[in-house]
């Protein structure tokens, strides 16, 4: 009987986890998903300047900074996060990342 509950228990968190890591179809428009990006991009880099004293001048004088403002997470035995972000170099967008 225990076998039974162990393998049942197991194929539930299969069935959870298979559930928390399927993506959507994607089909949004890219230009406005990118313009989202950025606009979060620009957003998290305001927050940080204003709640960070020297943050300004450290991005200022990084080779590129990679920001990824919204990073979803989930977990229950095992633990996933997704996000979108952009890299800068010199406070242009150079490319996005998922």
């Amino acid at each position: 009987m225990n076998k039974r509950i162990f393998i049942a228990s197991l194929a539930a968190m299969v069935v959870v986890a298979s559930g928390c890591t399927t993506t959507g179809t994607g089909t949004g428009d890219p230009a406005a998903r990118r313009k989202a990006i950025d606009a979060g991009v620009d957003s998290s880099l305001s927050t940080l300047y204003q709640q960070v004293p020297g943050s300004q001048d450290l991005v200022g004088r990084a080779a590129g900074v990679l920001v990824f403002p919204n990073v979803m997470e989930a977990g229950f035995v095992f633990g996933a996060s997704r996000g979108h972000g952009a890299l800068r170099v010199r406070g242009k967008t150079v490319s996005y990342h998922a």
